[in-house]
């Protein structure tokens, strides 16, 4: 998911650049509720009522509202709990306009608006917190200070509808947040060996390339293509093919480090990222790679081999899609040299031993 596309992602599971578009967007909502909360106060004062001793109460909470909703948008980076703290911080607002309203009247509609920000941007946790300060804080408004002769069937009708939209808010939130995470699953996983797909492929790549350079570290991309699948396809059928598919990527994975790349960039062909590998390690990597398959095919199912090619950071590029350029070049140059074996490229492909150890050819 690209970062300036966030409007509505889970903060703790949000990565940085995620957080911040995030926070900003709450930033935007938080001074609109706020802002235009203090105008629709400020609007109510010019308003003809027969009771107009609650008009300084009106003034002084709509511009306490008008300051923060104007500062807010002013603090840089800001931390997760200023706008939990502005939750908090509407609905005591609310529940002080309500004892000082006179009548009360519609008053209590206002704490719909804190409610459904914070069922909308949090967990449940914190909407719990806020459900449950908005009853403390309007149960004493209504019984000390408010002027309704129905304080308790006020109480309850406030506190029940604006409780119920709180938790639809959030149940729906909840709901779109595991439809987004699943989509985004489906659009970087492929399907059939659920390793990362071509698109997502290019993304992470291009992120790891840059810390790499950043931290000025080794980094080692390894394009694998299975030999001679197209022959192994026609003689199994499809169904044996996927489940060589399937082999080779849990090969890949056993093989690789949790903070490896590893993917598949369509029909046989594979690719791996190493972070902090120099070529030396990435060719290990690839030889170990092509020994367990041979063992397995030899075990367990037909016999299988793999070509690899390996292009390394700083050796002729630092660009991401020359690097994955230059591992394809080399990749055919290691199959056009008799496949099973590893290429990699020093301005140039080429071509080591057998990934089964079984002499060595020169480019």
């Amino acid at each position: 998911m690209d970062a300036d596309r966030v409007v509505w992602i889970d903060l703790d599971r949000a990565t940085p650049e995620q957080a911040v578009v995030q926070k900003q967007f709450m930033q935007r909502m938080t001074a609109v509720m706020f802002v235009l909360s203090a105008l629709v106060l400020l609007s109510a004062v010019i308003v003809p009522k027969p009771d107009t001793s609650d008009r300084p109460w009106d003034v002084g909470l709509a511009l306490a509202m008008l300051l923060w909703g104007c500062a807010v948008p002013l603090v840089h980076r800001p931390p997760q709990w200023l706008f939990q703290l502005s939750t908090l911080y509407a609905i005591t607002v609310c529940s002080v306009l309500a004892g000082a309203a006179r009548p009360l009247g519609a008053t209590p509609f206002f704490y719909l608006w804190p409610i459904a920000s914070c069922a909308y941007c949090f967990s449940g946790r914190t909407l719990a917190v806020a459900l449950a300060w908005m009853t403390v804080t309007f149960g004493v408004a209504v019984a000390g200070f408010a002027d309704t002769p129905i304080k308790g069937i006020m109480f309850w009708s406030v506190v029940t509808c604006v409780a119920f939209i709180g938790i639809m808010v959030s149940v729906l939130r909840t709901r779109g947040l595991a439809l987004v995470a699943e989509l985004e699953r489906a659009s970087t996983t492929d399907p059939l060996t659920e390793l990362l797909n071509r698109r997502a492929f290019g993304h992470a790549f291009e992120r790891e390339a840059e810390r790499a350079i950043d931290a000025n570290l080794p980094l080692s991309v390894v394009v694998f293509d299975l030999d001679h699948f197209k022959a192994l396809n026609d003689a199994l059928g499809h169904a044996g093919g996927d489940a060589a598919l399937r082999s080779f990527s849990d090969i890949l994975r056993a093989a690789s480090h949790p903070g490896d790349l590893v993917a598949r960039l369509g029909g046989e062909e594979f690719a791996v990222v190493l972070f902090n590998h120099g070529p030396e390690e990435a060719g290990r990597f690839a030889e170990g790679v092509g020994r367990r398959l041979h063992s397995d095919a030899a075990t367990e199912g037909p016999r299988l081999s793999v070509s690899a090619g390996i292009a390394t950071l700083g050796r002729g590029t630092s660009a991401p899609e020359e690097l994955l350029l230059f591992a394809d070049k080399s990749l055919y140059a290691a199959k056009a040299a008799g496949r099973a074996r590893v290429a990699w490229w020093d301005d140039g492909p080429i071509v080591g031993r057998s990934e089964h150890g079984h002499g060595a050819l020169a480019a």
